[in-house]
């Protein structure tokens, strides 16, 4: 087998979904509303707001998988990420037990807020499907899978 033909097999492979039919999808919002205010005035300073409008909306960036608690445990780095045709897809492996569990967290454009969430236990495997720009770059979520 030539090495193009073998190179566009083995692409063509991990492209296809690994996930089971009996796979969980989860959904992060689209984008979130933040209302910034100040706690507390300090003396002889005023406030002013780059942004005149109320409250900002955030755009979804990215999803990511913590181990244990996003406010205490690790973002789990994932196993790797495959690119082909404006595509990314990124899997993690969850190797149990994990006594904290797994989290999903959905990050925000212009923002440190996270969204987060408790993944159900017992999942083995997590997988993010972008689309990208020709050259990789990540340009939407289409689905996040985990089983």
């Amino acid at each position: 087998m030539n090495t193009l033909l073998r190179t566009m097999v083995s692409v063509a492979f991990f492209l296809q979904p690994v996930i089971s039919d009996a796979a969980t999808k989860f959904a992060c919002p689209a984008a979130i509303q933040i209302d910034e205010k100040l706690k507390q005035t300090y003396q002889s300073w005023s406030i002013a707001w780059a942004r005149t409008s109320g409250p900002e909306r955030y755009p979804l960036d990215q999803m990511r998988v913590y181990s244990g608690h996003p406010d205490g445990g690790g973002n789990l780095k994932p196993d790797g990420t495959v690119h082909s045709k404006e595509k990314l897809l990124t899997t993690w492996t969850l190797p149990q037990p994990e006594p904290d569990g797994y989290w999903l967290a959905c990050t925000y454009e212009n923002s440190t807020a996270l969204l987060v969430r408790a993944l159900p236990p017992k999942l083995k495997r997590c997988q993010l499907r972008e689309k990208s720009t020709p050259r990789g770059v990540p340009i939407g979520i289409e689905s996040f899978v985990c089983d």
